[in-house]
């Protein structure tokens, strides 16, 4: 196909252009139909991965009580181990719903499990074992004189990177202190 270019310049002559000249309009239209089917395999991937993803959420980690969200306190609220206005010095809910969770007071530690609760001042802890390893978990005891009815041991069980060893230190501190 033969094609002539007329340029308007002063100097212009009139040349003979063979082949294709340029890319033009159906280059644009390929590099628009590739950004659309990018965008499009984008948005799918998308969808996909909100239609896959986990909707629950774990258990939480040690955290002070100054940062625990109100909903997590209500199982010790409702089974009376804190006041309305009480706040843990350090909580850990086993369960992604609160209903299990352990918390150091100000004179004892304290844990919830469902509908039973339990309480084991400082002054009566004779022992704090920590049995696992941050990395893979860590399970904390209590050991101790029950109060009347009581138990004598309380066992907190933390999931990796949620903070048991830091608890058994806490713990440890805490009954040292009030012996």
């Amino acid at each position: 196909m033969d094609i002539i270019r007329r340029n308007d310049s002063p100097q212009a002559t009139d040349e003979k252009v063979t082949g294709l000249p340029g890319c033009g309009l159906a280059g644009y239209a390929f590099l628009l139909m590739f950004v659309c089917v990018l965008g499009m395999a984008g948005m799918a991937g998308g969808f996909i991965g909100v239609l896959f993803q986990e909707d629950t959420k774990g258990p939480l980690p040690l955290q002070p009580g100054t940062q625990t969200a109100v909903w997590a306190l209500a199982p010790l609220r409702k089974a009376k181990l804190i006041e309305i206005d009480e706040i843990p010095l350090a909580y850990h809910a086993e369960e992604s719903d609160a209903s299990v969770a352990c918390a150091l007071l100000n004179d004892s530690l304290v844990r919830v499990d469902g509908d039973k609760s339990y309480t084991l001042p400082y002054a009566n802890i004779t022992e704090v074992t920590a049995e696992g390893v941050e990395a893979v978990g860590v399970t904390v005891t209590a050991h101790g004189t029950p109060l009347e009815g009581g138990i004598d041991a309380i066992t907190c069980t933390f999931q990796p990177m949620e903070g048991g060893e830091r608890f058994d230190r806490q713990l440890t501190a805490e009954a040292d202190r009030n012996k």
